[in-house]
């Protein structure tokens, strides 16, 4: 296994991993499979605890895990007795699959990312769109008439297959970011970036509200090169409103679909995370009754 900048894996018997840190020894990692199943647990020493160390282990072991144990999917068990282990799960794009008896059951499945470079539009038009957590992003477009499809995902980074648990360590460049599709006959792209600044602050800097890293950054890239100049005299009318405006308008370089467990979340999630306000998805539903 490849090792980490925080801690190092040493494997010392089947699919069991000492946890090291700068030479020392401070827990252990360990899957066990039985014939239908795969569930991973980690050790941190109590006196270690809270440092990183369980997530960083975690992060490491599966960036190649599924591969090289050909696991589609692997389970992890919270019960509660450590607190840090439910963060660590979820951190690293484990996805609640059951509770039962006050235990929480998790499971991480082999990532499936694709690139959106042949996709067909048929007359459609194509923005995306990174304003803090894509949660609430998605949203907030799927509230408008004109609005095709949408589809959460990672832009404009450097690395190849990104994974939410890549994305969250803030060194990939990717952005969280809402592809939209739309029928430009039905939703002017003055509307959709209506709806977009009404839900974000331009003033902060890598984040939105109280989420804070590159990956919150906000941004708009386009495909098209004709929705330019539209875009850019939108992005100056926002500008003039402010002394900081650290919103960036740029084309598009790469866009990799989220993991399934991160489309729609909000209408599967009804309680579910959102960084935006029912006031301003309230402003948002009103652009439905103003002209294209």
């Amino acid at each position: 296994m490849s090792s980490g900048k925080l801690v190092e894996l040493k494997e010392n018997r089947e699919h069991s991993f000492s946890i090291f840190h700068n030479g020392g020894r401070v827990g252990e990692l360990s899957l066990s499979i039985s014939s239908n199943k795969a569930e991973l647990s980690v050790f941190i020493e109590e006196k270690e605890r809270n440092k990183g160390y369980a997530a960083s282990a975690v992060y490491d072991f599966l960036k190649d895990a599924h591969e090289k144990y050909d696991l589609n999917t692997i389970y992890a068990e919270y019960d509660g007795t450590y607190e840090n282990w439910k963060h660590v799960l979820e951190h690293n794009g484990f996805e609640i699959v059951s509770r039962e008896n006050g235990n929480v059951y998790y499971a991480h499945r082999r990532v499936t990312t694709a690139k959106d470079d042949d996709l067909k539009l048929d007359g459609r038009e194509i923005l995306y769109f990174a304003g803090g957590c894509f949660w609430g992003m998605e949203k907030v477009f799927k509230i408008l008439d004109g609005v095709i499809e949408t589809k959460t995902g990672y832009a404009n980074g450097h690395t190849k297959n990104p994974t939410y648990a890549d994305v969250c360590r803030n060194d990939t460049g990717y952005k969280e970011t809402v592809r939209v599709i739309f029928d430009p006959a039905c939703l002017s792209v003055e509307k959709l970036l209506k709806a977009y600044f009404l839900c974000i602050d331009p003033r902060q800097k890598n984040g939105q509200g109280g989420d804070i890293g590159t990956q919150y950054m906000t941004g708009v890239y386009y495909r098209n090169p004709a929705l330019k100049e539209k875009l850019e005299s939108v992005f100056a009318k926002e500008k003039a409103k402010y002394e900081e405006f650290y919103t960036e308008l740029k084309p598009l370089e790469v866009f990799y679909e989220a993991e399934e467990y991160h489309q729609d979340y909000l209408t599967r999630n009804k309680n579910g995370y959102c960084h935006i306000t029912a006031v301003d998805l309230e402003k948002v539903r009103a652009l439905n009754a103003e002209e294209k």
